[in-house]
């Protein structure tokens, strides 16, 4: 029983981590895009000046 316990717990754990690292890298991803879409628009506004 207390094995059954600790093991779901690892998997519980375990889980949370990948979904903890998987919105870690969108929102990086997001940022990056965010910034990239930024610095064009400032770089076509300089243009157009």
């Amino acid at each position: 029983m207390l094995d059954d316990i600790k093991k779901k717990s690892k998997e519980i754990k375990d889980e949370v981590q990948d979904k903890t690292e998987e919105l870690k890298n969108k929102t990086e991803y997001e940022g990056k895009k965010a910034k990239a879409k930024a610095e064009y628009e400032a770089k076509e506004a300089d243009r157009k000046s």
